[in-house]
């Protein structure tokens, strides 16, 4: 699977941590990595998981984008999205364990933090996103047990 690693067509994402992210997306002529500063957590419980909410939030980003703006992305578009999901990952070091932010902050309280007041917030249904109590109860670390 070449298309995997050599980024001909593909957004590359490298996150750094405290340094922050960079990207490339050659097929929007983004040869060069395009770097971005970090989005500090505060009140770090845990970072477990953050790298998952990372790649969530740059998901639902870059599919909102894509969806609006059939005829183009510019770069500095996926920055907005990459800082974005960043925020979103930092935020998610708030709790405990990989899912503490969804149990605990809910689905709707991230969507906030993903994407503001944006209209996918209204359209999702909290709800939906949160697994059944069987399966909270069967994690060590969101019971605190």
């Amino acid at each position: 699977m070449p298309w995997l690693t050599d980024g001909s067509d593909s957004l590359v994402v490298r996150t750094e941590g405290a340094k922050g992210a960079a990207w490339r997306w050659r097929d929007i002529s983004v040869e060069d990595w395009r770097t971005l500063p970090a989005s500090p957590a505060a009140n770090v419980v845990d970072t477990c998981g953050a790298g998952d909410w990372m790649t969530a939030g740059l998901l639902m980003g870059m599919f909102e984008l894509m969806s609006a703006h059939r005829q183009g992305i510019s770069p500095q578009e996926v920055d907005r999205e990459v800082l974005a999901a960043q925020k979103l990952a930092s935020w998610s070091c708030r709790f405990a364990g990989a899912r503490g932010a969804l149990y605990e902050a809910g689905a709707r309280e991230a969507l906030r933090h993903l994407s503001g007041d944006r209209s996918l917030v209204s359209a999702v249904d909290s709800h939906a996103l949160v697994e059944p109590v069987e399966a909270i109860e069967s994690c060590v670390v969101c019971t605190g047990a």
